[in-house]
């Protein structure tokens, strides 16, 4: 038998497959920045997870080398809709001007979004978001949400052809990690040239 982990943990003893979280962080403020989005704002996931923080520091990463793309704006969410919620009241005591938020995954962005719009702000004219894990609902809601895809039918091939090619009797593959590639899917709360108010 083999085990293999699906999330990545510290100093794992065993094969891990997981999402290149890091990348999909980095791919949302790459985004912003060719998007002439000067400010932007992250509502970040659980510290204790490692992928969020993975998420956080391919987003922070790519804004310290990039000088002219600015973080204006921080708040530690929990991956729940109730902390997008929360993180959109911060937000309006410590913020006060219009940026582009990454939120670490779509949950949050959901609750955000619902906020914002019940106090007025159009999205993406006035604040523009971004989620993480493109859930069914991210086409469906009203701006639609741009979001990283996470492809779990790559995900499994790659765990089914781990344990195919597997031998019991190697002991290689003790802390290996593979990394699964991630992309962005862009929609309204985004694309403001895109979006039609009308």
């Amino acid at each position: 038998k083999k085990l293999i982990s699906l999330a990545p943990i510290p100093d794992p003893v065993i094969q891990t497959i997981s999402f290149d979280s890091y990348r999909g962080g980095y791919l949302i403020a790459k985004h912003f920045f060719d998007s002439g989005f000067k400010d932007v704002g992250l509502i970040t996931g659980p510290g204790i997870l490692l992928e969020a923080n993975y998420r956080k520091n391919g987003f922070m990463d790519f804004i310290n080398f990039n000088h002219s793309i600015n973080l204006k704006w921080i708040y530690s969410g929990d991956y729940s809709i109730k902390s997008g919620h929360e993180a959109f009241q911060n937000y309006l005591q410590e913020c006060k001007k219009n940026i582009a938020v990454f939120s670490c995954n779509d949950s949050m962005a959901f609750g955000f979004i619902k906020e914002a719009i019940e106090h007025g702000f159009s999205i993406p004219k006035d604040i523009q978001i971004a989620g993480y894990d493109n859930l069914p609902m991210c086409k469906d809601i009203i701006p639609s949400l741009s979001s990283i895809n996470t492809n779990y039918n790559l995900l499994g091939k790659q765990v089914i052809n781990s344990i195919d090619s597997s031998d019991p009797d190697d002991t290689d593959q003790i802390g290996y990690f593979n990394l699964i590639p991630v992309e962005l899917i862009k929609r309204n709360s985004t694309l403001v040239k895109e979006f039609s108010f009308g």
